[in-house]
C-alpha cells in the first residue's frame, strides 16, 4: 500500500496540502441495501479527495463500499478535530461506478487489465482496479446507461459480469453464451 506521500506524488498534485483522506460512514445514503454485504461491512472507509474549498472536495479514488460516491464527485465534508474530515453529501454527481469482473485465471492480469483501461478510456470512462480480476469503471453522467451497456457489452472479451450500483438499481449481466440478465430495481 503506498503511504500518504507517494499516492500525493503518484496523482502529480501541485499543492499535496490540498489532499486529504476523508472518512465516509457507510450507511443508507451512502450505499445501497444490501443484507448480505451488511453483514461483512466495516462501519466506514476512506477515499482521496482534493479540497476545493473550505467545505468541499473532488473525489480522486473511488470508493470501494460507497457505491452512491464516485471518481471527480464534488462532496461536502465536515472537520471533526481530531479525526479526519468526514464525508457529507454530494453536491455535484459527475460519474457512476460500474463494477466489473474481467478474466483472472491466468498470468495476463495485469496485461487484461490494461487491455479494459485503454478501451474504456477511448471512450471517456476511467477504470480503477482493486483487487485482481475486479475493478470499478468511472462513467461520467452524461452517458446514458444503455450507451455505457453497449460499449460493455462491444468490450474486448474479458469481461465476465458487471453490475450498476449507486442508481437505485442493481444489473448484474452475464457474458455467457446465454447472456443472462437480472435485473432488480429498489
Amino acid at each position: 500500500m503506498l503511504s500518504d506521500n507517494e499516492f500525493k506524488k503518484l496523482l502529480q498534485i501541485n499543492n499535496p496540502e490540498d489532499m486529504l483522506r476523508v472518512r465516509i460512514n457507510l450507511d443508507k445514503q451512502t450505499m445501497e441495501h444490501d443484507p448480505i454485504l451488511e453483514k461483512m461491512m466495516p462501519q466506514s472507509e476512506t477515499i482521496w479527495v482534493k479540497r476545493i474549498g473550505a467545505n468541499h472536495a473532488k473525489v480522486y479514488n473511488i470508493p470501494f463500499f460507497a457505491d452512491k460516491i464516485s471518481l471527480h464527485d464534488i462532496i461536502r465534508i465536515e472537520y471533526i478535530e481530531g479525526t479526519l474530515p468526514v464525508f457529507v453529501n454530494v453536491i455535484d454527481r459527475h460519474t457512476y461506478k460500474i463494477v466489473i469482473e474481467y478474466q483472472s485465471e491466468n498470468e495476463n492480469v495485469s496485461e487484461n487489465f490494461k487491455t479494459l483501461k485503454s478501451y474504456f478510456g477511448s471512450f471517456g470512462i476511467e477504470i480503477e482496479g482493486f483487487v485482481a480480476g475486479h475493478a470499478f469503471l468511472a462513467v461520467p453522467c452524461f452517458k446514458l446507461l444503455s450507451d455505457c451497456t453497449k460499449i460493455i457489452d462491444h468490450a474486448p472479451d474479458l469481461i465476465v459480469r458487471y453490475m450498476v450500483n449507486g442508481l437505485g438499481e442493481v444489473e448484474q449481466t452475464w457474458k455467457t453464451p446465454q447472456r443472462r440478465t437480472i435485473r432488480q430495481s429498489n
